[in-house]
């Protein structure tokens, strides 16, 4: 379960490399917009889109056994394992809106550049 959205990471781990190293990204602009896409799509897509209904499905049963049980090690090590979900749940949502605040961003570029070098329709 926790192991799937680790499937972002190689993403991630190409465009810190392309951040690490800026010449790159004057001298790639293409690929690293790919890299960003490749990145942010499946990212929303796999630690907004599909975490949010699993999150709260997994939280619903452990709070079911932490209710349910007489076990006093079984409830600290669910509740322990609820308040680490409910804090990863929080890290998902807030690099979320940054990924959605710089494709904004990027978008707005990108319409500005268009404005300043509109290009030609052949009819």
């Amino acid at each position: 379960y926790y192991g799937v959205i680790e499937v972002t990471s190689a993403p991630l781990a190409i465009m810190k490399i392309f951040k690490m190293n800026p010449e790159w990204i004057q001298k790639y602009p293409g690929h690293y917009s790919l890299v960003r896409l490749a990145f942010g799509v499946p990212f929303l897509m796999v630690r907004f889109v599909w975490w949010m209904p699993q999150i709260i499905d997994v939280l619903r049963m452990t709070f079911l056994v932490f209710r349910t049980t007489e076990s006093s090690i079984l409830q600290f090590l669910v509740g322990f394992f609820s308040l680490s979900s409910i804090a990863l749940t929080g890290l998902q949502i807030f690099w979320s809106g940054i990924i959605v605040k710089g494709a904004i961003k990027q978008t707005d570029k990108q319409i500005q550049v268009n404005q300043i070098h509109p290009k030609k329709h052949v009819d």
